[in-house]
């Protein structure tokens, strides 16, 4: 993907997984993440950042604040918001 200028975009998702369990609906195996799905993106962008990695971050704010199961039932909240990096 690129912006209109050129500039090559990166989207991506992160969550830690914690454990595996059978999912409930399907009895599946399947991962377990921990709650707070917003520390491993910070994780990784802190992790960036010492690496001097980074130009400029900017934060975006994508959704309220929600507390939410994912489809396997495990609990999660986030403070729904985005950080976008320009890498150096």
């Amino acid at each position: 993907m690129q912006t209109s200028d050129g500039q090559s975009l990166w989207l991506a998702t992160a969550s830690f997984d914690k454990g595996f369990e059978l999912a409930s609906t399907t009895f599946l195996p399947t991962h377990q993440i921990a709650p707070d799905i917003d520390n491993e993106r910070d994780y990784i962008v802190a992790s960036l950042q010492t690496a001097r990695g980074v130009a400029k971050t900017a934060m975006l704010q994508l959704v309220p604040p929600e507390f939410g199961h994912n489809m396997s039932g495990d609990p999660f909240f986030t403070y729904g918001k985005a950080v976008m990096l320009w890498l150096r």
